[in-house]
């Protein structure tokens, strides 16, 4: 059908933004909270970096094995996501140090 490539697009673009949105949680949580050892912040990012990507490759696991959306997609939906991000990142970036000058 016409609509499976759009859909994959979208479906990977909002995987990459869930991706990218756990990791700004979990930085917040672990590394930015007071009183938080160091030890103890590594080991719980190691856990939950794990449990995160884990079901990351799940999802994509079932969604690529029984065929719902298209593969190209799905990697086209992910690579706008982080070219997205990359791309605030830097328009952010250069304001901030126009902004010094």
């Amino acid at each position: 059908p016409w609509w499976l490539l759009p859909a994959s697009v979208l479906f990977g673009g909002a995987l990459g933004l869930l991706n990218f949105r756990w990791l700004a949680t979990a930085v917040q949580r672990i590394y930015l909270r007071q009183g938080a050892t160091v030890a103890v912040s590594k080991i719980a990012a190691a856990v939950i970096s794990m449990l995160k990507l884990s079901l990351i490759f799940v999802i994509l696991f079932v969604v690529i094995k029984w065929r719902f959306l298209h593969v190209l997609g799905l990697v086209a939906g992910l690579s706008l996501c982080f070219l997205a991000i990359l791309w605030e990142g830097t328009t952010s970036l250069n304001q901030a140090m126009k902004k010094d000058d």
